[in-house]
């Protein structure tokens, strides 16, 4: 189902920091194994909706060969995020108790590859964080025009203890992965 314009904007107007952290606090309490994901991929959409620019395209979007958990469209005016030529940020959501593979990083990397002419860049969310293949595969990414934001659950949680915006915030991760 594609969500509007109209939808984003509502969910917007309702929402709010302190109440997206409560479902941050929620979702870090779920033990149920198909409850996790899902719940941890409507909070991302909601976080990510609290940035004005930021729109959810297409959730859990099937394509012939993957699923892309969330497209967002990025209307940001910023010249950080306007240099990046990327009208789509592709975004993967993992909420296990292991970090996250190397192998998984890069068959989400294959993913942003294959929507090359819209998307260069991606956000990569895991409540568990990442191995540090998942580091190192970042340095490779340098040479190439995708940008990618690793971001674990202990940054989500210093996100809510700081004034900083949804924005801010992601700049500082794709900023992190090209230096």
């Amino acid at each position: 189902m594609v969500l509007s314009q109209a939808y984003n904007e509502a969910l917007k107007d309702k929402l709010t920091k302190s109440k997206v952290k409560k479902m941050w606090n929620e979702c870090k309490k779920i033990t149920d194994k198909r409850k996790k994901g899902k719940v941890f991929e409507d909070f991302t959409k909601k976080l990510l909706v609290l940035e004005h620019g930021f729109l959810i395209d297409k959730p859990n979007k099937q394509t012939i060969n993957e699923e892309i958990d969330i497209l967002v469209q990025n209307k940001v005016t910023s010249t950080h995020w306007i240099m990046y030529g990327s009208p789509y940020i592709m975004v993967e959501c993992k909420n296990k108790s292991e970090p996250i593979e190397s192998k998984e990083l890069r068959d989400f990397i294959t993913k942003i590859e294959n929507h090359s002419g819209y998307c260069t860049l991606g956000l990569f969310l895991s409540t568990s964080g990442f191995t540090k293949g998942c580091k190192t595969e970042l340095v490779s990414l340098r040479r190439t025009p995708i940008k990618l934001a690793l971001i674990d659950g202990k940054s989500i949680d210093n996100f809510f203890k700081s004034n900083m915006e949804v924005k801010e915030f992601l700049e500082q991760f794709i900023t992190e992965s090209i230096q």
